[in-house]
């Protein structure tokens, strides 16, 4: 009785570390994929050329303010 109860537990032992040991090959797989999506996109952004700063003379040097009075 007592033999037939520990290899039920440690049956479900088993089964639980092959849970986990799927849930982390896919999440590592997950990571992976999302990484080498990352690299490909900032060599693609990379590969646009060099960026410019904007023309000084498109800035413009007014100022608006807004006053709003609660009474």
């Amino acid at each position: 009785m007592l033999l037939q109860y520990y290899i039920l537990v440690l049956q479900v032992k088993v089964k639980l570390m092959n849970r986990g040991k799927i849930v982390a090959i896919i999440t590592g797989a997950i990571s992976i994929i999302l990484a080498v999506a990352y690299l490909l996109l900032v060599q693609l952004l990379d590969f646009r050329g060099e960026m410019k700063p904007a023309p000084m003379s498109q800035l413009s040097h007014q100022s608006l303010v807004i006053m709003y009075r609660l009474s």
